[in-house]
């Protein structure tokens, strides 16, 4: 049998063979391939006689499980808007995955997809802010907590209730016991949140210092930048050091951030609300 560099140029051979009259079986020998692979390349070549007898791709034509251009349009939209925040009520919110996703369900999409699904759209078309401090070679202190009440983290998470209002969830949770609290409200205001951690504070105790993000419920915000916010000044009216983590660098509060992920897991998705009564 002779030897031929490619695949093609095997497939190339046989056809000549063919057109030269030459018997099909004594053409499988020769090329060293079955006489269904001979009548495969002669069909091809009959149906399109300018082939060059390259392999064809294998791939789908149509992939059922990509995002559908609509929502992918939809999904960008909403970023765009929360990421606007032109009004008061939306100046200092979330701008992430989860609330891009609480946004489309507000919309009544009728296909929302899942927060990673979002994440990795927002990721391609740009809208994901960096790591900035979070960077490896950054360096920031960890608070490490020795002893009960030692360390507080609190932190947000806001769900929506499908067809109705925003539900605030509020979560302490103390970095030593793991012990938590919780309560929900109807928003995140500074006084709402001074509710949350006195009621916190009355059933864990007195923390000696307390971790948040930059939530503006928590740091006051940037409207006023040289007063004190009334969630600082009731920290240290009772005696508590307030910590706040670098902007955009979840995983310094990543305790919390996990209760947050065992909490929707355990609670929230097992069971659709109708109101805050109910929640």
């Amino acid at each position: 049998m002779d030897t031929f560099t490619t695949e093609q140029d095997v497939r190339r051979e046989a056809i000549r063979r063919h057109l030269q009259g030459e018997h099909p079986n004594d053409i499988c020998h020769a090329v060293g391939r079955s006489p269904s692979w001979c009548d495969k390349w002669w069909a091809e070549y009959r149906r399109h006689p300018h082939t060059d007898f390259a392999d064809r791709s294998r791939a789908p034509h149509t992939c059922p499980g990509k995002t559908p251009a609509g929502v992918e349009q939809a999904i960008v939209a909403a970023r765009d808007v929360l990421e606007a925040a032109n009004t008061p009520a939306t100046e200092y919110g979330l701008i992430g995955a989860r609330s891009v996703q609480d946004q489309l369900v507000r919309l009544r999409l009728q296909s929302v997809p899942r927060v990673s699904t979002i994440q990795r759209i927002m990721a391609r078309h740009g809208q994901t802010h960096p790591l900035g401090a979070g960077a490896d070679w950054a360096y920031y202190p960890w608070p490490v907590a020795w002893t009960v009440n030692a360390i507080h983290a609190t932190d947000i998470i806001p769900r929506n209730i499908r067809g109705g209002e925003e539900i605030d969830n509020f979560h302490t949770i103390d970095l030593y016991s793991h012990a938590v609290c919780l309560t929900q409200q109807v928003d995140k205001s500074s006084a709402t949140t001074c509710a949350h951690l006195l009621k916190t504070w009355a059933k864990l105790g007195l923390p000696q210092m307390s971790q948040f993000d930059n939530e503006a419920a928590f740091c006051g915000g940037p409207t006023h930048p040289r007063v004190i916010g009334r969630v600082v000044r009731l920290c240290l009216f009772c005696g508590i050091e307030p910590i706040f983590t670098p902007a955009y660098d979840a995983k310094r509060n990543y305790q919390i951030e996990t209760f947050h992920s065992l909490w929707v897991t355990a609670f929230w998705s097992r069971k659709e609300f109708a109101d805050l009564a109910q929640v």
